[in-house]
């Protein structure tokens, strides 16, 4: 994955504006990529397939639960 790097406003952006989940090892931010931030000013962009399994079944389980 490619790590990029944000300004600060646009990483207040990102927080404020995003979907974010912890997936008890990272933040992810979708907005409608998921974001993994892997430092203070870069984050890696990250298309749902091709995000780890347990992210995916955490995803998953919030869908399911908001949808009943």
């Amino acid at each position: 994955m490619i790590a990029t790097k944000l300004t600060k406003e646009q990483i207040e952006f990102l927080k404020g504006m995003s979907t974010q989940i912890y997936d008890g090892e990272n933040t992810w931010y979708y907005l409608p990529f998921w974001f993994k931030q892997v430092d203070e000013d870069k984050f890696e962009i990250t298309q749902f397939e091709k995000l780890p399994e347990k992210t995916i079944e955490i995803i998953k389980d919030l869908r399911s639960y908001h949808c009943t």
